[in-house]
């Protein structure tokens, strides 16, 4: 008897990744709530504001979404006036400072949008570097 072996069809590389990626929204969903921190809560401490627990579900549109889109698009959810000094962080406590750090930003990730004075700022900003530091 002549037997042929039938070897199985293999896909190639490309479908096996086409058929393993991911379906990516066009949206990017997030929770996000308000708090005013004084300058020593940053890193660890409670907001002084009692709303900073509530978290507001967000959808926004991924497609040239920048920093500052961001947080004008959040400002607006949680009806805060804009200001330049405004800081967004990602809990537990990482500043989401540029756009490239939005386009990081995974579905269902929590943030935190900060209200600030300009000096505290620049306080928490020294504080978070100094903290950097020290783990590395």
């Amino acid at each position: 008897l002549d037997c042929e072996w039938l070897i199985p069809h293999q896909l190639s590389l490309d479908a096996k990744l086409i058929r393993l990626r991911p379906v990516i929204s066009p949206y990017l969903t997030l929770r996000v709530r308000r708090a005013t921190h004084d300058s020593d809560s940053m890193l660890g401490g409670t907001a002084t504001h009692e709303a900073a627990h509530c978290f507001y579900d967000v959808r926004v549109l991924r497609e040239s979404l920048t920093h500052s889109s961001l947080l004008l698009q959040l400002c607006a959810t949680l009806e805060m006036k804009p200001s330049k000094d405004d800081m967004l962080l990602k809990l537990p406590d990482v500043l989401i400072a540029d756009d490239e750090d939005v386009m990081n930003l995974a579905d269902g990730a929590e943030l935190e949008l900060v209200c600030t004075q300009a000096t505290n700022a620049e306080h928490i900003l020294a504080k978070q570097s100094d903290a950097l530091a020290r783990l590395l």
